[in-house]
């Protein structure tokens, strides 16, 4: 996969030793308004977790990971969250299994499907069970920005 992040642009230099950039990070959390949104991304690529944790977490989303479905079937059931971010094909159960159980559990939960190996057909398949959107990676960043900020804030979807 070949991502392609495109970051704002800022008046400090990056640090750049892994201290450096730890401080900066926690600068960055403290400064961020978390009140956009909890959201639970549910994937087996850490790399893609981390990417989208990051970058949400700046855009001042709280974000929870976890590595497969069961993880994420017990963190969805252990608190809330305002948007789940779901890939299918995962290890232990496989995402559209997470969908269906995530829907009689959670109806109203905005349920953004990504993965970059499903078929057609499985985005069809998980738009019937209840997901809100299908995104095939890679994707811009900014695209997934724009898919969240419509489910979970339509009304300034709408003005921008």
């Amino acid at each position: 996969s070949t991502f392609r992040i495109t970051l704002p642009a800022t008046s400090c230099l990056l640090p750049q030793s892994v201290a450096d950039k730890s401080n900066l990070y926690n600068l960055a959390w403290k400064q961020a308004d978390h009140s956009l949104g909890s959201i639970l991304v549910v994937d087996d690529e850490e790399d893609i977790c981390h990417i989208i944790e990051d970058a949400l977490t700046l855009k001042g989303y709280r974000i929870e990971t976890a590595r497969d479905g069961v993880q994420g079937l017990e963190k969805v059931g252990r608190q809330y969250f305002d948007l789940m971010l779901l890939d299918l094909r995962m290890p232990k159960k496989a995402g559209l299994e997470v969908l269906k159980i995530t829907r009689k559990t959670h109806p109203n939960l905005p349920i953004v499907i990504i993965s970059g190996v499903a078929h057609e057909s499985e985005f069809t398949e998980a738009l019937k069970l209840g997901a809100s959107a299908c995104l095939k990676k890679p994707f811009d960043i900014l695209e997934l920005l724009s898919i969240i900020k419509s489910l979970l804030h339509p009304a300034e979807s709408m003005k921008a």
